[in-house]
């Protein structure tokens, strides 16, 4: 390996995520396996047998709405059972964050000035490694609930795979966010606490537009249908997030340097 290669940039930031990404694979298996088992107790066991106890055939007639109750809980399983583990992998995506983390803990900006490797290198490296991680977490989450959908018979949706792309973009954009915080404000401290004050921000902004008006029959905003609606437009917002994490880093770094 050549002195400042790119291929020792990318090996740097892998070493620096290594222990994540094993963490990360680990709680997929666990909650994949959990997933897996709570199907089966869901069809052929116990879990099963209580919901048809609480909302089935044995419920108390005109008590409440039996059937509607029945699918609601069987509804929140199913969800569950195949979001959670999909949500483990997003952790992947966050790994760009702990490196910059670490760089700043580290002081590593002090020690890059004395190598020969170029500020437009580490971006472009930074970026590469946030590309590899949504896709090792769209690459599992898609295999897993395709096997779970297999498992029911079932094959997986238009709108799930809507729902998980817009969903590691989405994070993506906040690692990005993250990263450039953290360098920003040079601490993982106060670059996270930056990130959840952000968040929160637009959630409170969200919160106000997509309140219906007192006596009108608006209803709420669904995200599902909001994922659908932008879906096309999904790797445009990917490709242009990875572009902008690109131009965010060198920044950062050339203003370092000065």
């Amino acid at each position: 390996m050549k002195k400042g290669s790119f291929a020792g940039q990318l090996y740097r930031e892998f070493y620096l995520a290594r222990k994540s990404y094993v963490i990360g694979l680990i709680m997929f298996a666990v909650w994949a396996l959990f997933g897996c088992l709570t199907l089966i107790s869901f069809r052929h066991g116990n879990i099963g047998r209580l919901i048809d106890h609480i909302a089935g055939d044995n419920a108390v007639a005109g008590a409440f709405d039996a059937e509607g109750m029945q699918n609601d809980i069987k509804n929140a399983l199913y969800l569950a059972l195949k979001g959670l583990p999909s949500l483990m992998t997003m952790g992947f995506i966050f790994s760009g964050a702990e490196i910059a983390g670490k760089d700043e803990n580290a002081m590593w900006q002090r020690y890059a000035k004395c190598t020969p490797v170029t500020p437009a290198m580490r971006s472009a490296a930074k970026t590469l490694m946030n590309f590899f991680a949504a896709a090792a977490s769209l690459i599992l989450s898609i295999g897993y609930i395709s096997f779970i959908d297999a498992l029911t018979g079932n094959s997986i949706s238009y709108r799930e795979i809507a729902v998980l792309i817009t969903s590691v973009s989405v994070v993506t954009i906040m690692s990005v966010i993250a990263q450039a915080y953290i360098r920003f404000f040079k601490g993982m401290d106060k670059g996270m606490l930056a990130l959840v004050i952000t968040v929160v921000v637009v959630e409170l902004i969200f919160i106000v537009f997509n309140k219906p008006e007192p006596g009108s029959d608006g209803k709420n905003i669904d995200l599902i249908e909001v994922c659908e609606l932008i879906f096309p437009f999904t790797p445009m917002i990917f490709i242009g997030t990875l572009a902008v994490c690109f131009v965010l880093m060198y920044a950062l770094y050339r203003r370092r340097e000065k």
